[in-house]
């Protein structure tokens, strides 16, 4: 077996099920042996009493060979590793716009300290004098402003969607035509760009959304540069973790043998 099973059946986890399903609402029968469904009250009472028992939070914090669907490595995929990279992609392209209107990230750090006074970037912003002593008008900041937000949404979309495929290979690298095989994927590509596009590219959009229709494609390069990055990073990921723990040397599991549990006999109430 190279991949361990989701829900291995064991002997523990044979009488883990056992255990938790005699934790539950006792079962009541009449004189002939017909169960007797527990009223809404006494289901309700039991439940409260349950945090306050010891079985309750041994259940709750007992380890189990099942997989997790939110782990550690879930976590650190999306927040430490591809969630930093995007948020690195999304400001590169921020400030890059910026400085393509002539304000610089020094610039923008002054002009924050001084919105108060001067108001900047915004309808009654004053003209603002850079460290290259450019004069930046009031349109040319807002201008700057809306582009740069623009790049920001569109930066998001165009890293998730290679964060899309990246994630459809989780043991072996993500190319091949293992990635094509569900079109429903390109289907929601399809929407989501194009749910993108007209935010930035449609001017009744551009006035709910702070952005603007002038923005450069070629400014798109930079959010695909950085999507590419995340196929690179998850393949060096991928080899990193079959260098730790090689699929193919997982053990079989002892016990797995679909033994019967209580889910295939008579279920307690």
């Amino acid at each position: 077996m190279k991949v361990p099973p989701r829900k291995p059946v064991t002997a523990s986890s044979i009488e883990r099920v056992r255990r938790i399903a005699l934790n539950r609402t006792p079962t009541v029968r009449d004189s002939e042996g017909r169960l007797i469904p527990p009223s809404k009250l006494s289901i309700f009472l039991h439940n409260i009493k349950k945090p306050f028992t010891a079985s309750f939070w041994a259940e709750l914090f007992e380890s189990t060979d099942e997989e997790l669907l939110v782990d550690g490595n879930l976590l650190s995929w999306s927040y430490l590793e591809i969630g930093v990279i995007e948020a690195i992609g999304a400001l590169v392209a921020y400030f890059v716009v910026l400085n393509h209107h002539g304000i610089t990230p020094y610039d923008t750090r002054i002009m924050q300290q001084e919105v108060p006074q001067k108001h900047y970037f915004t309808d009654n912003a004053e003209t603002y004098i850079s460290i290259h002593n450019q004069e930046i008008t009031k349109d040319q900041q807002l201008r700057a402003y809306y582009e740069a937000q623009s790049i920001v949404y569109l930066s998001i979309m165009i890293q998730q969607i290679f964060n899309l495929f990246a994630c459809k290979a989780r043991h072996r690298f993500p190319f091949g035509k293992f990635m094509f095989s569900n079109p429903r994927n390109f289907i929601g590509i399809f929407f989501g760009a194009g749910l993108g596009m007209c935010i930035v590219y449609i001017e009744p959009f551009n006035v709910a959304f702070n952005t603007s229709y002038t923005l450069s494609p070629l400014f798109w390069l930079i959010p695909f540069a950085f999507g590419v990055y995340i196929l690179i990073h998850a393949s060096i990921r991928i080899l990193i973790f079959r260098r730790m723990n090689p699929v193919n040397l997982n053990p079989e599991i002892i016990g797995l043998q679909m033994h019967p549990t209580v889910h295939s006999i008579e279920r307690k109430v």
